[in-house]
């Protein structure tokens, strides 16, 4: 075994150590076949030395009959992150090459450290883990662990196996697979590719799912031979496949997203960028905005601020889920949307005012509160957006609210969108040349109006005490 990787500081000696490293390796695949071929006989028979679900057992093992190249789209909490370790351990048990990809270095970390190394431990199997230059050795074989963080780090060897976690995300670009992953697979007549992870647009994992569905040689999805679940276009392992998951607690977790998440996270399904967010609009939009409020009800306001060419939006909720009334103007003087806004909270005596803080709208707040109005910040980030705009889809899919009949707002929110970011997190915005103040101004209310407030005064006993 080579000593570890000097870290001298010096180029050109590390440079001369990667190309000794890789001679040695390319020296050492015969003696590693050798101690294969004895390990094999004290071997259990591949995917004998660890419990595997039916899904996992098919994902490692069975599936490599159908193809080199084998795609797997499917829902969270599968276990598949789980199943490949131990997976890998006996193929490593083996002599086997490998190479693992991930999203992150921390992940990479994450997953030896849980999942490796306690199965290795239960087992009385002896490693060397080299968390420098992530590689574990087990028996005559290794894997090696990169991640998409670092493309660069990926070119150089020659491997058995290649399994993609997370294949939705690091696949987001095809040139990582194209220029980087796939000329790894040439080292060995035999070697195959694994990507599996839920899906995220339509991608370069999409374009291989394709493939795998179509007539492309050495393509393998199970969606080509097993029938889809209810609620799917093509079959996808979920997280009913995982025999170790709580159904109830799970069940509850997917049933809480709108559709369109729920598609993907949970079902395994490939759902297009810039596919339409909110549904059952129009059928939701048939409320009549309330000049004076009604006795006994309480209200919330969300406002979105606008900008430059964007438009002001107030949006009035009430405590059954109604939006009673919506205000729109594109007036951006500040004396004139703090009227505005101190108007509206005159008539309706809002219990929260849920203003969005980002930029100008910090010494607004401040100075509506000066003026004695229960305003309260929210400061927009690509996830507090995600967070309100998906609980305000799932609304409006189970019918737990009513929207004002208002043409402008119908129109924005059948036009807007989401966009799958090569991170793999999702960002929701209107197409471009359009605006989302109304939608940020519903979604603000609705919030507001959704927490838990004890003991709230009902509309005409406004309280400047907030």
């Amino acid at each position: 075994m080579l000593p570890p990787r000097p870290r001298t500081g010096s180029k050109l000696l590390e440079r001369s150590f990667a190309q000794l490293e890789h001679l040695y390796r390319v020296r050492t695949k015969q003696a590693r076949a050798q101690l294969a071929q004895e390990a094999e006989r004290s071997l259990p028979p591949p995917g004998g030395l660890f419990q595997y679900s039916e899904a996992q057992r098919h994902i490692f093992f069975t599936s490599e009959q159908y193809g080199r190249f084998r795609i797997f789209p499917k829902g969270r909490r599968l276990g598949a992150t789980r199943g490949a370790a131990h997976a890998f351990i006996e193929w490593m048990l083996r002599g086997e090459a490998l190479l693992w990809g991930d999203t992150t270095q921390a992940n990479l970390k994450r997953y030896v450290e849980r999942y490796f190394i306690p199965a290795l431990r239960q087992r009385g199997l002896e490693y060397a883990w080299n968390s420098t230059d992530k590689v574990l050795r087990v028996g005559p074989g290794y894997t090696d662990f990169r991640s998409a963080e670092r493309p660069e780090n990926w070119e150089g060897f020659g491997y058995k196996r290649v399994f993609l976690n997370e294949a939705g995300i690091i696949l987001s670009d095809r040139t990582l697979y194209e220029n980087t992953v796939r000329p790894m697979l040439l080292d060995y007549a035999d070697s195959q590719l694994i990507a599996a992870g839920v899906p995220k647009g339509h991608n370069a994992f999409y374009e291989m799912f394709l493939q795998a569905m179509g007539d492309q040689p050495g393509y393998y999805t199970p969606a080509k031979i097993m029938p889809p679940k209810p609620g799917q276009t093509h079959f996808a392992y979920t997280w009913q496949d995982n025999p170790w998951l709580d159904p109830e607690n799970a069940a509850r977790i997917f049933e809480a997203m709108p559709d369109a998440i729920r598609l993907q996270e949970e079902l395994g399904q490939f759902v297009a960028d810039g596919a339409g967010v909110f549904r059952r609009v129009a059928e939701r939009s048939t409320g009549t905005p309330l000049e004076a409020p009604e006795p006994g009800r309480t209200y919330f306001f969300g406002v979105d601020w606008g900008k430059h060419a964007d438009f002001t939006v107030i949006s009035v909720w009430d405590d059954t889920g109604r939006e009673v009334y919506l205000d729109r103007f594109n007036q951006i003087d500040y004396a004139f949307q703090v009227g505005r806004l101190t108007a509206l909270a005159e008539r309706f005596r809002p219990a929260v005012i849920l203003a969005e803080s980002n930029s100008m709208g910090e010494p607004l707040i401040e100075q509506l509160r000066r003026q004695g109005l229960p305003v309260r910040p929210f400061h927009t980030t690509n996830a507090s957006k995600a967070e309100v705009i998906e609980a305000l889809a799932l609304d409006l899919e189970r019918g737990a609210v009513t929207l004002l009949d208002h043409p402008v707002a119908t129109a924005e929110m059948l036009a807007f969108q989401m966009e799958r970011l090569p991170s793999g997190l999702t960002r929701y915005s209107a197409p471009e040349g359009l605006h989302d103040d109304c939608i940020m101004a519903r979604a603000l209310g609705r919030h507001a109006a959704r927490r838990p407030r004890p003991n709230l005064p009902p509309a005409g006993s406004f309280s400047v005490d907030y």
